[in-house]
């Protein structure tokens, strides 16, 4: 692309006169301008994808000006209302048809024989956004579907992808990909045969590990990722593991278990208030600048539900020698909860977990006043012995 193209072009766009000129001729011009004076020094798929980006804006143009069709507001017949979708169709054909192929697709032809692996998916994409390009979706969605099964690696790397598109690409991840990225980190983290064959550590292991993912606002999951798929994907997996390890007798593994109990009855009450927020409009507390940029980012605002709530007050309730705290956790949880009627009534087994987990706790402090009389009892009795 010459500059004398980019400045005949530039030209023939301030002749005329049209709302969306300016706008587009700043855009236009940009591309043009990047075209002339780096193109030759740019790869062939660069070199495509800036003419791609001049086109794109060209045809915007075309479509948005001249281009576009203009209905008759006197005589509304089928005919003009057929050839405006004509001309339109035509007009995003065009476009789409112009459109170079993925990054991932050039650099790998026989991905189909040849599967590539996570590490080499991000290689590839890290040295195109290096030069300020943008990422598709559907290439970070081909690098999450390369993860393997049992590989913690992969899923430490799709964390880490979302960490550095959304810190150096202005990323902003959709609920669909969130989704898939949730699903791809489970993958690597649990066997083959997914949840049901992996021991429970690792059922532990993955759901506070796509837990943090979420709480950490770095990634974006936060305000992307629907509600039934965290339930699905880490909370579900969290309170498996945690009852398998409750239930092994093993005092070798003891003060690993309690730390491992505390955590989950930790992380389950943040990720409430964290789905609490979300669904309760935040930006109302917000400054300008802050709500401008939360609004551009949030994409899922599904608050807490009453399956994530059973499952949340049950990951709490799991602590039996510090049963109070869960307790004091559950009904914290519950009583939330019930205030914010727009998110709906917790299930008739929820309340029944927590009405056993009193009776429970109420059982154990009659035992341990129980024994703490007997005891005071005991050295009474001995005392008059030794004075008969």
């Amino acid at each position: 692309m010459s500059s004398i193209v980019s400045k005949t072009f530039l030209f023939q766009l301030r002749s005329r006169q049209h709302p969306s000129s300016s706008r587009l001729l700043s855009t236009i011009a940009a591309s043009a301008a990047v075209g002339a004076k780096h193109t030759g020094s740019l790869s062939p798929h660069h070199k495509q994808q800036h003419l791609f980006n001049y086109n794109y804006n060209y045809i915007q143009y075309k479509h948005f000006s001249d281009g576009a069709p203009k209905l008759n507001t006197d005589q509304h017949s089928e005919e003009s209302t057929e050839t405006s979708e004509e001309q339109t169709l035509s007009t995003f054909e065009l476009m789409i048809r112009d459109r170079p192929p993925s990054i991932l697709t050039t650099s790998f032809p026989n991905a189909a024989e040849e599967p590539y692996t996570t590490g080499q998916a991000w290689y590839v994409l890290q040295n195109h956004i290096a030069g300020g390009f943008q990422i598709r979706h559907e290439d970070v969605t081909a690098l999450c579907n390369s993860v393997q099964p049992q590989s913690p690696k992969d899923s430490k790397l799709v964390q880490k992808v979302l960490l550095d598109l959304k810190r150096c690409n202005r990323f902003i991840l959709s609920k669909e990909l969130a989704g898939v990225s949730a699903k791809a980190m489970a993958r690597g983290l649990l066997p083959s045969g997914g949840v049901d064959e992996a021991t429970p550590y690792y059922k532990v292991q993955c759901g506070l590990f796509i837990g943090n993912a979420f709480l950490n606002k770095n990634t974006g999951l936060y305000v992307s990722l629907d509600t039934d798929v965290l339930v699905d994907t880490a909370l579900n997996t969290l309170y498996s593991g945690l009852d398998g390890l409750r239930k092994e007798d093993n005092e070798k593994y003891e003060e690993q278990r309690k730390e491992l109990l505390a955590e989950g009855r930790a992380i389950s009450k943040t990720i409430f208030r964290y789905l609490l927020t979300r669904a309760s409009t935040p930006t109302r507390n917000m400054k300008k600048r802050a709500k401008r940029k939360y609004l551009k980012c949030v994409r899922c605002c599904s608050g807490p539900s009453p399956q994530s709530i059973d499952v949340l007050v049950r990951i709490c309730l799991l602590e039996e020698e510090e049963l109070q705290k869960g307790l004091n956790a559950a009904f914290y949880i519950m009583n939330t909860y019930g205030k914010n009627a727009f998110l709906g009534k917790a299930m008739d087994e929820t309340f029944a977990a927590v009405k056993e987990a009193e009776e429970k706790l109420a059982a154990q402090l009659q035992e341990e006043n129980q024994g703490e009389s007997d005891e005071g009892d005991d050295p009474e009795g001995e005392k008059d012995g030794e004075e008969k």
